[in-house]
């Protein structure tokens, strides 16, 4: 047996060492052998190509050329191919390696996050075979580097931009004017109905100021009826036909419009006045991984402000938890948690699709804190790791006469429920031990806001007339009435 030195030139030399066989065919599992001297050796010279100019070329990139400086190879043979971890199917055109923009341009977006006609640098990496004139046959890998520019994209309109949907009858006459941000972004606030709502983008310039538009200046996407929150922007003359995207929901949203990376976003507008309150309850190790919606909504997350909401309690330390908003209870494909399952970093981004459960950092008590304007969390260890235990949790007052407590359940250490309370309009009170050596009061009406913090020997919490859901937390003295 004799051995071939093979190695691929770019930013780095790399050498392999293999067996030979006059009829050996399988280069993704090359032979080897103890050393002797080569038969030949290999320099594969690895060239890359030219600029890409999305528009100017055609459809097929270049990205390097293989150049075999010996003269000993027969030929080359891709294997794989891959842009920021992603296969591509990629291939050789004589030794040149090659690939479609359309394979690429995916990819290229997602990456960067944005369709700006800006030069982008792709770092390739790929696999290949070699086979020599000897029959002998070898596995190298090498990297080429290429520059790759996005097609131009519209000018943006001086004028501005606006959207027609179905919140508006798709009136132009009446159109949703968007905010200008800055020089290239653009937001509007709209109010949606049940379903799908169907809306699109047009510029200002595109409205004749008497009640008529061109339709045929609209901006959209790429698949009609697409609910993603967030979204690539396609515009007439583009690589694919413009389509209509929807808002799938009735709710509040905050759209925005980003004309230098022709992208565009859909957030919950919880600053809108027609903003309904939204209720977060944890699901998890703590609470039995109970996702039905009749039994399972224990753990309320307790406000903050409009988009920051937390949770106090003693955590397990393993896959702890992931969400839910009050109308997605149940759906799995909904839930809040982390990018990377079991995630117990001191904090982190937020995400509902495909999300994994978030862990605390380790098995004591914390306050997690999410915030969805950011959708972001933190966890807060407590220096307080033996807070005061209470045998019970009740709630006391005028609706019974201050007499005859309506006890809660602890559900996770430190936090009581009770469902379908009726009270009658009055105070009350929260109180620990059937005793008032502890209890919690707040001096606030729950007609105003349906929640607060309580403190010890505060002033009476006004309640009126209702079936509420109720949730206290004896550490922090938050609490929460939630009519049904």
């Amino acid at each position: 047996m004799k051995k071939i030195f093979l190695y691929s030139m770019m930013l780095s030399a790399a050498f392999i060492t293999v067996g030979c066989s006059d009829d050996y065919e399988d280069w993704a599992k090359p032979q080897a052998s103890e050393p002797e001297e080569p038969s030949a050796a290999i320099e594969v010279a690895v060239t890359p190509a030219e600029a890409f100019v999305e528009g100017d070329n055609a459809d097929t990139i270049r990205i390097a050329t293989l150049q075999d400086n010996y003269a000993t190879a027969e030929g080359f043979e891709l294997k794989s191919l891959t842009l920021f971890g992603n296969e591509v199917p990629g291939f050789l055109d004589g030794s040149t390696l090659c690939v479609l923009n359309e394979d690429i341009r995916p990819i290229v977006m997602n990456n960067f996050q944005s369709r700006a006609s800006q030069p982008r640098e792709l770092n390739f990496d790929f696999t290949y075979g070699v086979k020599l004139a000897t029959g002998e046959s070898a596995l190298l890998r090498s990297e080429a580097t290429t520059t790759y520019t996005p097609a131009a994209t519209p000018a943006i309109d001086p004028q501005g931009y606006a959207m027609l949907g179905q919140w508006q009858g798709w009136n132009p006459a009446e159109p949703t004017v968007m905010t200008q941000i800055d020089d290239h972004t653009f937001q509007a606030s709209v109010i949606t109905g049940e379903g799908d709502n169907w809306y699109k983008f047009y510029p200002m310039s595109a409205f004749d100021g008497e009640g008529n538009v061109n339709w045929d200046a609209n901006l959209g996407c790429t698949v009609n009826g697409d609910n993603s929150l967030f979204n690539y922007v396609i515009w007439p003359g583009d690589y694919t036909g413009v389509e209509t995207p929807v808002i799938s929901g009735a709710g509040a949203w905050l759209i925005t419009l980003d004309m230098l990376n022709m992208t565009f976003s859909v957030v919950v507008d919880r600053d809108n006045p027609y903003y309904k309150n939204t209720y977060i309850y944890l699901v998890g190790g703590v609470q039995g991984w109970n996702g039905d919606a009749a039994s399972g909504k224990t753990c309320l997350f307790y406000p903050q402000n409009k988009t920051t909401f937390s949770y106090t309690t003693k955590w397990t330390g393993a896959w702890d938890l992931k969400f839910w908003e009050d109308n997605d209870f149940g759906n799995w494909d909904a839930a809040y948690g982390c990018p990377n399952d079991g995630d117990n970093s001191y904090s982190g981004e937020l995400t509902n699709s495909g999300a994994g459960a978030i862990s605390a950092p380790s098995a004591e008590y914390y306050t997690l804190t999410v915030d969805l304007g950011t959708n972001t969390y933190t966890w807060t260890k407590l220096d307080n790791q033996e807070p005061a235990e209470f045998s019970s949790v009740s709630l006391i007052g005028d609706f019974n006469g201050w007499t005859g407590d309506i006890d809660l359940r602890q559900v996770t250490p430190h936090n009581w429920y009770v469902p379908n309370a009726v009270v009658t309009d009055g105070g009350l009170k929260f109180r620990a031990n059937h005793d008032w050596g502890t209890n919690w009061g707040a001096g606030i009406s729950i007609a105003d806001t349906y929640y607060g913090t309580g403190v010890n020997n505060g002033d009476n919490i006004y309640v009126p007339a209702g079936t509420y859901d109720v949730y206290l937390n004896d550490i922090t003295g938050e609490f929460a009435f939630i009519a049904k």
